[in-house]
């Protein structure tokens, strides 16, 4: 991206290897800031059996 489109986000990336950015996202930052919370998340269910809708 910097190369091709002299993107200045990538500027520091542009120079390390594949093999580096793979470590980096072990780091605990980067996971914090991946994961991934369901939108029915926060809901509390009593049971998660499926129902059959009412007519």
């Amino acid at each position: 991206m910097f190369h091709i489109f002299r993107d200045k986000r990538f500027e520091r990336l542009a120079e390390i290897s594949n093999g580096h950015v793979y470590n980096l996202r072990v780091r605990r930052a980067y996971l914090r800031a991946r994961t991934h919370i369901p939108k029915d998340a926060g809901i509390a269910v009593a049971d998660r059996q499926p129902r059959r809708p009412r007519p």
